[in-house]
């Protein structure tokens, strides 16, 4: 069969939309013979040894900062030369210069993906990675204008958004008060979790008992609860941080509706390039 390796920094068992995305390549590409190269990470060994497509992991170390993910290039590159592959998928631009390199050395066509923030943020890599892929994917128009800001030849380019799966049941389940979560890593200050503190006062008045869920963890947490006790809702708030995706879905199941009011953050930076987890909520809906 045709050989396929897949790199990218985000894959299972780390959570996310791009970890999702990317599983869900590795395994229902059907017909090809998949090695993942990934970043290793907490539980990644046990949960590697349960899977049936083939998965190397580059060490990592949070002391390199910047730098971590030159072990999975490198990686990438060691494990390009053992398995020959026909196509590279790079996940991420930061596994194109690894993409680039097997793509000179052994004529393996390179797909590169696109997925929004990160473009601008890295613009030089961003262009580079673009213009040295056969195939470029981009999630969204808006990730797709990203990347023709760069201003780099792109020789083919393709609009692929992520799907999801579907629940096994998506019938809601009983909340004791009024409820609507957001989903999403407390990172990203687009994300809109200021608005929805800023807004509850006013849900208040009309439901007094609303409760607003949030999942996800990130260093903003701590601003985000001193922000709903300034303005007096921190008793309608409940942070629950990072759950299983088991646990998430529960709560979709609970919740009235999912509220997560994504802006674009403006600058020379981007918002959200698709928001898989708005689909995720939909198929509770």
């Amino acid at each position: 069969m045709p050989r396929l390796l897949l790199i990218t920094p985000d894959y299972p068992p780390a959570q996310g939309g791009i970890q999702t995305t990317a599983h869900r390549l590795a395994t229902g590409i059907e017909r090809l013979d998949t090695r993942v190269v990934a970043l290793g990470g907490p539980g990644a060994r046990e949960y590697d040894a349960g899977q049936r497509v083939s998965i190397r992991r580059a060490p990592t170390d949070r002391r390199l900062r910047g730098g971590r993910n030159a072990p999975l290039n490198a990686v990438a590159l060691s494990q390009a030369l053992r398995f020959a592959p026909d196509v590279t998928l790079s996940l991420h631009l930061v596994a194109s210069p690894a993409a680039a390199v097997i793509r000179r050395a052994l004529g393996a066509r390179t797909v590169q993906y696109f997925h929004a923030k990160e473009i601008p943020a890295k613009a030089r890599l961003a262009a580079f990675a673009a213009a040295r892929a056969d195939v470029v994917i981009a999630v969204s128009a808006y990730t797709e204008g990203l990347i023709r800001a760069t201003g780099a030849p792109v020789a083919a380019m393709c609009r692929v958004s992520p799907g999801v799966d579907l629940p096994a049941d998506p019938r809601p389940l009983p909340a004791e008060h009024p409820t609507f979560v957001t989903v999403a890593r407390l990172e990203d200050r687009y994300k809109g979790h200021d608005v929805l503190v800023r807004a509850l006062a006013l849900i208040r008045e009309r439901v007094p008992d609303v409760r607003w869920v949030v999942i996800g963890e990130g260093p903003l947490r701590g601003e985000l609860e001193a922000l709903a006790r300034a303005h007096g809702v921190a008793d309608s708030v409940c942070f629950l941080g990072a759950l299983s995706d088991a646990e998430r879905d529960m709560w979709l199941r609970r919740a009235a509706l999912l509220a997560m009011p994504s802006r674009l953050p403006g600058g020379a930076r981007a918002g959200e390039g698709f928001g898989i987890v708005y689909m995720e909520a939909a198929a509770y809906m």
